[in-house]
């Protein structure tokens, strides 16, 4: 018989790795994606996914949040001394919109009326991001230099984008880059770089694509997030989103209507469940 693996990249254990966007080589430390400020914290269970032959499954629990060892010390604590809490209290102020149960308290096409940092959640993300996906310093040095060294002009580089909407449930799902394609009914791809799906919110960082379910879904496009500046602490959500929607992930949607691909070289795959 077969043996259970990891069907994807377990960043879990401690060994000298690169740290995600620094590149200096060390036992990288836990780092929790999302920030712990927004309830990823002891009470969340959280389960690697791994296959026996061609079955996947989640495997065991563990009580702790959804985490890897993806940033070296001075870089995690870089995020959750500066953008931790504003990342947190954005999640904390759209918790009632998503959440553990779909509350439609937002009118279609509209945007919640919340006061966030733009500029500092998104970097707290990214940084979440680059933890997640070890390839992302590879692929756009520049952005995780700048991240690293907490440059005030941050810029996500041509051809990248940072997506985000509304998501509900007691479901969590954390991953590096994956790539699928619908292959019943609509004909319509999912590619990200990485991707973060922790009530109430749900991120993607990806590539431009005309055929995405993000653009049909109509996620919010937070690319120019990242660009406002450190101290503007209280920019209404909806003067720069003039609607928000609510999403599951594709793969807890209709499973069997995508085709997913991966590698797990690169892609750690991480889902959790929250407390009631």
């Amino acid at each position: 018989m077969r043996a259970a693996r990891n069907l994807g990249l377990d960043m879990r254990s401690r060994q000298l790795r690169r740290c995600g966007l620094c590149g200096n080589t060390s036992i990288l430390t836990r780092s929790h994606v999302p920030p712990q400020t927004a309830g990823n914290d002891a009470g969340v269970s959280r389960m690697a996914i791994v296959e026996d032959g061609k079955r996947a499954f989640l495997g065991r629990r563990s009580d702790g949040g959804l985490w890897v060892r993806g940033l070296c010390g001075d870089c995690n604590n870089l995020g959750g001394r500066r953008y931790d809490t504003a990342y947190g209290d954005f999640a904390k102020a759209l918790r009632p919109y998503g959440g553990a149960a779909r509350h439609l308290l937002v009118e279609r096409n509209s945007a919640p009326a919340v006061l966030f940092a733009p500029g500092l959640v998104s970097r707290a993300i990214l940084h979440g991001m680059h933890a997640l996906s070890p390839h992302l310093r590879e692929k756009f040095p520049i952005l995780a230099d700048q991240l690293a060294a907490d440059e005030e002009a941050v810029r996500l580089p041509p051809g990248l984008r940072l997506r985000v909407a509304l998501t509900y449930g007691l479901t969590a799902r954390v991953s590096g880059a994956v790539h699928a394609q619908r292959v019943l009914d609509l004909r319509e791809t999912y590619y990200v770089f990485a991707e973060v799906f922790f009530p109430p919110l749900a991120w993607a960082l990806c590539p431009p694509h005309h055929e995405s379910i993000l653009d049909r879904e109509r996620w919010v496009d937070a690319t120019d997030w990242v660009r406002y500046s450190r101290e503007r602490t209280s920019v209404d959500l909806r003067n720069i989103a003039s609607g928000v929607p609510i999403v599951q992930h594709p793969l807890h949607q209709n499973p069997d209507d995508w085709v997913y691909m991966f590698s797990d070289k690169i892609t750690p795959l991480l889902e959790g469940r929250l407390p009631h």
